[in-house]
């Protein structure tokens, strides 16, 4: 787990220093999104993790 916690970071801090903007300021404070099952997303949570992985379907 603490491997794949590392790897998420690496990934998340690289996408953060590739962006600018307002795309860059979104990205900053969703770890929780990301690690988080999609049933237990709050209402903001659904709609934020769907932006950023329409988000990383765009960047590869």
């Amino acid at each position: 787990m603490r491997h794949l916690g590392d790897a998420l970071d690496e990934i998340r801090k690289s996408e953060y220093r590739r962006l600018v903007g307002r795309d860059r300021s979104y990205i900053k404070g969703q770890k929780y999104t990301l690690l988080s099952r999609r049933e237990n997303l709050t209402l903001d949570g659904k709609p934020a993790l769907k932006k950023l992985l329409a988000g990383v379907t765009l960047a590869v």
